[in-house]
């Protein structure tokens, strides 16, 4: 199958490298697949929309050879301004490949070994790939190049993959140019082909977003995701990392151009049109596969220093991204924490009591998240399930049972007074995951339970299996469940234009306080405003000169005060 339009004006462009900037490469792609997200959402019979791969790059097909060349950054990793200027969790040395060294794998028989040992044949007796693909993390694990320890058998391949590079993803599969009727005939006949491919147990969860299918370690659960698709392109269009954004029907991967310069250039590039509450959790997590994040607008030197000893889960786009570079887990967050109350002498912090901590699993190899911050849009807040060894089809089965049970129960304080099931998933075969499992649940009598059930719809399950659909008011497409549109990305990240300036001014550095008001229109205030403590209206980060410290003062007291 040919290229698309869009992806054989990559190819000319890229071929054209190193005489073309990559970034201008990349630049017409992006505005393309931009153009394409805004028809996905508002116009979805439009006549570009007829080709299913759209936008996307056959990755073995003609004229693709250039493809499979790194791009390496220059890097003088003895100045921290080039290794990290504009970058978080820049790659070491040893993780980045040479220039000129291969990106990918060579052909696609080769991919198909990786895929086959990655997904330990699960997905093998599955002979009727049509409009079903698997993207993300699972395709782009098998396209990676491997080193050659980690190539030279089977088992060495096997190993890599199940505790180095990727120990716990699923393998993610969507459904596309189906109807609801006929998606679940699909469901149905992958689970049936997984059942036959795997010699353990399965048993089915349904979750709010997903049906997964799990068996028992080393097999991967296999993660159908509930949403129907227009096409393969549309599924790729609402990937929010870059590096994934690559998929297999079975016969051909396709990627579009920007995840095929992700590999190129081993660099996932922010885009905070596409945020979502997991978003940069699993840039950090592509960050421990070798994609190290770019960030064009970055001021390394205007970052605040407290974001480090805020929650986690109080802390929000860049800066929580910042955080995760620094702080990889909760072990470490409580050791910094410890370290800064020793030097700062404050008396010792019990840590939470046993009873708040959040539970830990023995064998789980998906116990990757900071204080419970989600690791994909998939997850349920209310209900983990583990993978690792020890974890088969009837202990998870149990595992949600009694999650189900215990939120449910009369005896659990917190229903006291309540009527509505909470049901975080549904677990048996297939056919009983299609169905409701309760078939007991109350209806609401009154308006603040119909409130509360309408709340609760956002992240529990009920009734029969039902597929979500993109938001028609949407601007443009996005492939998160719960797309962010507001606040601005790095808000929590730097210190304020105001803060600096009365640090400038205790500090008696005359020149920075030029350059701040010079730079930082200033906008007069009301003296409500003032009271407030507003900074002005239209520019959050202009300098109000009325504005008052935690002390009372504005910077002309200050002044005063410091002669």
């Amino acid at each position: 199958m040919p290229h698309s339009a869009e992806g054989i004006a990559f190819l000319t462009r890229l071929n054209l490298a190193p005489s073309v900037k990559l970034d201008d490469v990349l630049q017409p792609s992006l505005d393309d697949e931009s153009e394409l997200r805004k028809l996905f959402a508002q116009d979805k019979t439009h006549e570009r929309l007829r080709d299913p791969y759209v936008g996307l790059v056959d990755i073995f097909g003609p004229d693709t050879d250039v493809l499979r060349k790194t791009r390496a950054r220059a890097v003088d990793y003895e100045d921290e301004e080039s290794l990290s200027g504009k970058y978080i969790m820049p790659l070491k040395e040893t993780e980045r490949r040479k220039d000129g060294e291969a990106s990918m794998v060579t052909d696609m028989d080769e991919f198909k070994k990786n895929w086959a040992i990655f997904s330990e044949g699960s997905l093998s007796q599955l002979a009727n790939w049509n409009n079903v693909i698997a993207a993300g993390g699972s395709v782009l694990s098998s396209l990676l190049p491997l080193a050659p320890e980690h190539k030279k058998s089977k088992r060495a391949i096997r190993k890599y993959y199940h505790s180095a590079a990727f120990p716990s993803s699923d393998v993610d599969l969507f459904l596309w140019g189906l109807t609801p009727e006929q998606a679940e005939k699909k469901i149905v006949a992958i689970y049936e082909a997984v059942r036959d491919s795997v010699p353990w147990d399965v048993t089915c969860i349904r979750t709010k977003h997903t049906i997964s299918i799990h068996s028992q370690y080393p097999y991967r659960s296999v993660q159908i995701v509930l949403r129907l698709y227009q096409s393969p392109a549309e599924v790729l269009a609402g990937f929010d990392i870059d590096a994934p954004c690559c998929a297999y029907d079975g016969e051909r991967v396709w990627a579009n151009p920007r995840a095929l310069m992700a590999m190129i250039r081993q660099c996932n590039t922010v885009d905070v049109t596409r945020r979502s509450p997991s978003y940069e959790v699993r840039l950090a997590k592509y960050a421990k596969r070798g994609f190290e994040v770019y960030v064009p607008n970055l001021r390394r030197q205007d970052i605040d220093p407290t974001i480090y000893e805020r929650s986690i889960n109080k802390i929000e786009g860049l800066a929580r991204l910042l955080v995760l570079e620094k702080i990889k887990d909760a072990d470490a967050r409580y050791n910094f924490l410890e370290h800064r109350r020793t030097l700062r002498g404050r008396p010792y912090q019990l840590r939470l009591p046993i009873s708040k901590r959040k539970r830990k699993y023995k064998g789980d190899l998906k116990d990757e998240s900071i204080g419970g911050l989600e690791m994909n849009d998939y997850d349920v807040v209310s209900l983990h399930i583990p993978y690792g060894p020890g974890w088969d089809a009837k202990r998870i089965e149990k595992l949600v049972y009694q999650t189900d049970l215990g939120m449910n129960s009369t005896f659990n304080p917190k229903n006291k007074g309540r009527r509505l099931h909470r049901h975080p998933a549904f677990f048996g075969s297939i056919e009983e995951c299609l169905e409701d499992c309760c078939e007991h649940c109350p209806q609401p009598i009154d308006t603040d339970e119909e409130t509360l059930q309408t709340t609760e719809d956002e992240k529990y399950i009920r009734g029969r299996i039902s597929f979500i659909e993109q938001d028609p008011g949407r601007q443009s497409l996005s492939g998160s469940f719960n797309p962010i549109d507001e606040g601005e990305w790095s808000e929590q990240a730097y210190i304020r234009p105001l803060r600096r300036l009365f640090e400038a001014i205790a500090n008696h550095d005359l020149e920075v306080v030029r350059t701040l008001l010079a730079e930082n229109k200033v906008t007069p205030a009301s003296a409500s405003d003032a009271e407030a403590g507003g900074e002005g209206e239209t520019n959050p980060n202009a300098i109000n000169c009325s504005h008052r410290d935690h002390l009372g003062r504005t910077p002309l007291h200050l002044s005063l005060l410091l002669g």
